[in-house]
């Protein structure tokens, strides 16, 4: 976020602040309100953060993000024994906010629709997950069980295959025994099905997919060598400068329609394996 679109840090003034409340009333607590989303959930839900929710308006006004957690947890009781270091805290583009951030360096006031999304660890669970992609190539990641494990293992996959660099995030998707594996509630489902009682560990395979690729049929030539046969760069340049389809002379005869759904029908069973 710009320092041009940053809004000032300011305070909701609630009923009974000094310029409207009658004289000799109690002084009335100053809040801020932001948006709060815990990952997973469908919807974020409106959070007050409250002066009285310190000991004196100096904290608040200095109030870092870890003073919020503090406050997270006093409100949700399903964070009540959930150390603030678990917590972890991010914007709308799942951007990891620093703990120690203030709020006043936030968009949040009176018409504030800043929203923070919360992840919090679901169990002790260490879970092992062996990733595999075309050409039945393999790698493997170790995450946490926590509301964010689908988005680690999406990063993850991203991370150690060259292919998906440039694919988007959200496009990034796993299969387990030939059933998709799509969102968090996907993943969660399948946590709960295959962990032990009393284990602390879980192994599981899946299959790295992406949302939207086109088919094997419209592939070119160097989108197989490089994503099926794992050809380097320098090998695509030499097919494409060096060894150009365009100079030979053409099949005779021709490759008939079933000849070519056959080669595309092999290119998939090479890339499912």
């Amino acid at each position: 976020m710009s320092n041009k679109d940053k809004r000032e840090f300011e305070f909701i003034e609630q009923p009974g602040s000094p310029s409207k409340r009658p004289q000799g009333s109690r002084p009335s607590s100053r809040s801020i309100k932001m948006w709060v989303l815990f990952e997973g959930d469908e919807d974020a839900e409106k959070f007050v953060f409250k002066e009285d929710d310190f000991a004196n308006m100096d904290e608040f006004s200095k109030a870092d993000l870890d003073d919020f957690k503090k406050v997270l947890r006093e409100h949700y009781p399903f964070l009540n024994s959930i150390e603030n270091k678990l917590i972890a805290l991010f914007d709308e583009s799942l951007e990891r906010l620093d703990p120690r951030t203030n709020l006043s360096s936030l968009d949040v006031g009176k018409d504030s629709d800043t929203t923070i999304i919360v992840r919090y660890p679901l169990s002790r669970l260490s879970i092992n997950v062996n990733l595999k992609f075309v050409n039945n190539r393999k790698e493997e990641c170790m995450i946490k069980h926590t509301t964010g494990s689908f988005n680690m293992l999406q990063v993850e996959a991203k991370s150690k295959f060259e292919s998906l660099a440039d694919c988007k995030l959200n496009d990034i998707y796993f299969e387990h025994q030939g059933k998709e594996i799509g969102n968090a509630y996907h993943f969660e489902h399948l946590v709960e099905k295959f962990k032990e009682e009393g284990k602390n560990e879980l192994s599981l395979d899946l299959k790295v997919r992406i949302r939207n690729r086109k088919s094997f049929g419209d592939w070119k030539l160097e989108e197989v060598l490089k994503n099926i046969y794992n050809y380097k760069s320098s090998m695509l340049e030499l097919v494409s400068d060096d060894f150009k389809l365009e100079d030979l002379h053409q099949l005779s005869p021709t490759l008939s329609d079933e000849e070519l759904n056959t080669i595309v029908e092999q290119l998939k069973v090479k890339e499912s394996v």
